[in-house]
């Protein structure tokens, strides 16, 4: 049994680099992982590579226009 089991994580912005590192050890050491990121191609990748224990969420938020720059309103997650 690993130093995580039964305990469960999340894990933003884990479909590249250290944040997906971190989530397969934290799967390894026996924790569910929720996992989120912005595109469902490079989620459903990361899924896939970690293998077990593991849900993704895709990430994505709303802008408005309003004659300055696009700002985030809200952020919205939507469970896979």
């Amino acid at each position: 049994m690993g130093k995580l089991h039964g305990k469960v994580a999340v894990i933003t912005g884990a479909t590249s680099g250290m944040a997906l590192a971190c989530a397969q050890l934290f799967v390894d050491e026996g924790a569910h992982v929720f996992i989120s990121g912005r595109r469902k191609d490079a989620l459903d990748q990361a899924v896939e590579l970690i293998g077990r224990n593991v849900t993704g969420m895709l990430e994505f938020s709303q802008t408005c226009w309003s004659g300055s720059p696009p700002r985030p309103t809200s952020a919205n997650w939507r469970l896979r």
